[in-house]
């Protein structure tokens, strides 16, 4: 019989997912207390395999537990034991202490868990000895480890964009990350490491889910890497998802916001919390998590109508992504998610009091991607006394053809008339 090696703090055995009020406990535990965990099911305590159900309604219901039940939010990796197709492997990270269930704080402590309040655990993991990121700060034998290809690729392209004019146009690295503010007593500093380093500092995780209320993953990819490798890697990623596998028009969801809100994460991320940015995606929704404090004084709409002056956390790493044509350092990064046209609406929300993120959302109208009676299905089952000329101008479509389509649905017993013509209203049949 195949055995798994004894558990430790960051590694639990389960050998039943039903239960989540079982689990879900300890996974928050080792989340607070190691930050990264790898949970087995289908085994006993002492490594003895025993075996689960493992197919794609397992997955799911895991997938749910743990982003339904955890806050923040957790979106494991599931996948079957390579020596044991009756094991499911969990592995989960979480950027962003403390974290809670069902509004308790665990805290891990060998086999078992400790349940504290907001204050005891906000001790415990020693967040009020955290400074704030300080981006200049020096790392000994930083430049041993910075990739000088990829800084050459960066002082190339910037030049020859425009978007950087140096005394000299021959690369050095030294000189170049001297002028770039990345080099502090002849050592490299902490955002020269995040931005170029070929230690793979950061990471990226992207879930993809086929519709906004289920949590059956599509594909999850996940990648360690720089700033610079993560953007090159993400930025194309999402895009291909939405314009191809999505199939949702450019015109509809345009590719300077999602540029904006993913590099906005990184340029804000305070990097002694976390080094992992979260993104999940909808075909009608991108979230993006960022470890990090939006500014308690401020809310979005501050920066994208009002003359507030822009606050980068990272100065240095949003110069460098300025060069790259990534960033803006002139405060327009809201003015263009809250100016762009009327049917697309992005929603920016503030991390709440005792989280350590904020999450970009941005949202767009599904209806418009249905077909027209798949449309007006879904409008009058959400707003039944809706009439026909305002069902149009929600999916572009004249006021008759909507009639049309209303007196088909009806003929095929879809949907009823309920009373008059003015005062009346559909109903969906199941």
């Amino acid at each position: 019989m195949y055995k798994l090696p004894q558990s430790d703090e960051s590694i639990l055995y389960f050998e039943d997912y039903q239960k989540a009020d079982l689990y879900i406990p300890f996974v928050v535990g080792v989340l607070n207390k190691h930050s990264k965990g790898t949970l087995f099911f289908g085994v006993k305590s002492n490594g003895d395999v025993v075996g689960t159900k493992c197919n794609e309604s397992t997955i799911s219901l895991i997938s749910k537990d743990f982003e339904n039940s955890i806050v923040p939010k957790v979106y494991p990796l599931i996948s079957r034991l390579e020596q044991n197709n009756n094991v499911l492997k969990v592995s989960f990270e979480g950027a962003y202490k403390p974290y809670c269930y069902k509004s308790k704080y665990y805290l891990k402590e060998h086999n078992d868990i400790r349940t504290l309040d907001y204050e005891s655990i906000m001790r415990e993991i020693k967040f009020f000895d955290k400074p704030h990121f300080i981006e200049d700060e020096e790392i000994p034998n930083g430049l041993k480890g910075i990739d000088e290809q990829l800084v050459k690729n960066v002082f190339e392209y910037s030049i020859k964009a425009k978007k950087y004019s140096p005394k000299s146009k021959k690369f050095s690295l030294k000189k170049c990350l001297n002028d770039w503010e990345l080099i502090k007593n002849n050592k490299a500093t902490k955002a020269a490491v995040l931005l170029f380093s070929k230690k793979l500092p950061l990471s990226i995780t992207i879930n993809t889910f086929s519709n906004e209320s289920s949590t059956k993953l599509v594909e999850s990819k996940f990648l360690k890497g720089n700033i610079i490798s993560l953007l090159d890697f993400a930025l194309p990623y999402l895009k291909e998802t939405y314009y191809t596998k999505f199939n949702i028009k450019g015109k509809d969801y345009p590719a300077r916001i999602i540029d904006e809100i993913v590099v906005n994460a990184f340029m804000h991320a305070n990097y002694n919390y976390a080094t992992e940015i979260k993104i999940a995606l909808t075909p009608y929704k991108i979230s993006v998590i960022n470890p990090g404090k939006f500014p308690d004084e401020y809310s979005p709409e501050d920066f994208g109508f009002t003359r507030v002056r822009p606050i980068i956390s990272n100065n240095l790493v949003a110069k460098v992504l300025s060069y790259q044509g990534y960033a803006s350092l002139n405060g327009s990064g809201y003015k263009i998610l809250f100016e762009t046209k009327k049917e697309i609406k992005p929603y920016l929300i503030k991390q709440n009091k005792n989280e350590l993120e904020f999450t970009y959302f941005f949202y767009n109208d599904k209806n418009k991607y249905l077909s027209p009676d798949k449309a007006i299905l879904s409008i009058i089952s959400q707003k039944p006394f809706i009439k026909a000329e305002d069902i149009g101008n929600k999916i572009g479509k004249t006021r008759r053809t909507v009639q049309t389509i209303l007196k088909e649905l009806k003929e095929k017993n879809l949907i009823t008339r309920k009373g008059s013509k003015k005062t009346g209203y559909w109903i969906v049949n199941k």
